[in-house]
């Protein structure tokens, strides 16, 4: 292998492998430019893999071509340090830009960079999933590293749901350099284009939005499973999941956050009708654009006492829904018999009373202390026709031909059911022990749905 990339900072170079006078690979590296150098470091985490000083700065080549014969692909290490030796570079990059490309197998031999958190204002993270210039994923190669021993866990593990808490886990585990996980499995409802999509004014997570997912290349890097679990066999360590597909585990992690329960509460169906809508659940926002479209003047009642609830009835108002057209039921909170006014999300008797002001400017209908009893449907068409509440002396009753439910979020009751089918201990939150686990020592339990035994 013969190169050299002591020229000008950008300058590209060949390296070609030969056995007995056979070309068996090649590969292109491109010297990066020290304020090139100096960018990354600012978005990634380089210096806990790489040692930088001013006399290496200019010592950094990015991979643009690796390709190798599969016979000699167990010797794609040796061809990258002689490729570190013959250029004189402390370190190699590797660029993993789209999820639909599938990434090199050299990847395998690259350690993972951890992207860094900057502080972003509200207007730049709404900006961020379509102008954020540093949204792809960055591994690093040293002679260091290259040296450096690593453990291959085949060890199945199945992780459930996509809140903060799992997430943060999956990259906690992705991010390690002495490990490479082969069966790591997230399942959640939408996969991750829900997770990195979510409604753009609906309070979820900032922690992962699209441009940390890509990131973390977890598309390439973890097998993600669209659909909820349905059933759970501990004794063949088998998940159902709504899709039919049967999954085996080794270590199950259940992380699956608290959503907003309205249509799926006691089986009642409501979830099933047309003009339903749940903010919680994977593609609603979507579903809810789509259903303006179709029905350019609807009848809306918006139920819940959240910040989405009201971040819902401004989204309609600003798509051109009448004010007078929206409801917004405020469900009493517990104690249901308590003779307290619900206290607002806002926390904030004065911004409380501003807010009510202007939806009442609006035309808004704002009633407080009326819990959601029934969900009526049009026989002929299949969708919502009015919602009964009640609450104050008789009731009442709104007609409506779409329903927005936004409450505070509770453990989802297809689950509840699946782990109280496979008799783990449930008190309110799944139980766990100090080290997060269940009665069953291979299904563990964090998060919002997740408390400690007594």
């Amino acid at each position: 292998m013969e190169a050299s990339l002591e020229g000008h900072a950008g300058e590209v170079a060949a390296y070609v492998a030969t056995v007995a006078d056979t070309v068996i690979g090649c590969a292109l590296l491109r010297s990066l430019p020290e304020p090139d150098v100096l960018d990354v470091m600012s978005h990634y985490d380089i210096e806990t893999l790489v040692g930088m000083s001013s006399k290496t700065s200019h010592k950094h080549a990015s991979l643009r071509l690796f390709i190798i014969n599969p016979i000699f692909a167990r010797r794609s290490k040796l061809f990258l340090s002689e490729m570190l030796r013959l250029s004189g570079k402390v370190a190699i990059y590797l660029h993993v830009e789209s999820a639909d490309d599938p990434p090199p197998p050299v990847l395998t031999e690259f350690v993972p960079v951890k992207p860094r958190t900057s502080v972003r204002s509200c207007q730049a993270y709404r900006k961020s999933n379509k102008d954020m210039e540093h949204q792809y994923a960055l591994f690093a190669v040293t002679t260091r590293l290259l040296g450096t021993p690593y453990t291959t866990w085949n060890t199945r593990v199945v992780v459930v749901g996509a809140s903060d808490t799992s997430m943060g886990m999956v990259e906690d585990l992705l991010l390690r350099t002495d490990l490479r996980l082969s069966n790591l499995c997230l399942v959640t409802p939408g996969g991750l284009a829900a997770c990195a999509s979510p409604p753009p004014y609906a309070n979820l997570s900032l922690a992962f939005d699209s441009s940390r997912i890509n990131q973390l290349a977890m598309s390439h890097r973890i097998d993600v499973v669209d659909g909820e679990v349905m059933s759970l066999d501990r004794d063949n360590k088998t998940v159902t999941t709504t899709s039919g597909l049967n999954m085996t585990f080794d270590v199950l992690v259940m992380c699956p956050g608290l959503q907003d329960q309205t249509l799926n509460m006691d089986d009642n169906g409501w979830n099933d009708l047309a003009g339903t809508f749940s903010l919680t659940q994977a593609g609603t926002f979507g579903r809810m654009q789509q259903y303006l479209q179709d029905e350019p003047f609807p009848t809306v009642c918006v139920y819940g006492g959240t910040l989405e609830a009201f971040s819902s009835v401004q989204w309609l108002l600003r798509n051109g829904v009448d004010g007078t057209s929206i409801t917004l039921a405020i469900p009493p909170e517990p104690p249901a018999a308590s003779k307290v006014p619900a206290p607002s999300c806002f926390n904030n008797p004065a911004v409380d009373e501003k807010i009510g002001e202007v939806l009442k400017n609006k035309g808004v209908t704002v009633i407080r202390d009326f819990a959601l009893v029934d969900v009526v449907s049009d026989p002929s068409t299949g969708h919502v026709a009015a919602v009964s509440l009640s609450g104050g002396l008789d009731g009442y009753n709104a007609p409506c031909n779409m329903l927005i439910t936004a409450c505070a979020g509770e453990v989802n009751m297809p689950l509840f059911h699946t782990v109280n089918d496979a008799a783990l201990v449930y008190d309110g939150r799944m139980v766990v022990d100090s080290n997060f686990s269940t009665v069953d020592p291979s299904i563990y339990a964090s998060g919002t749905w997740a408390k400690f035994g007594r």
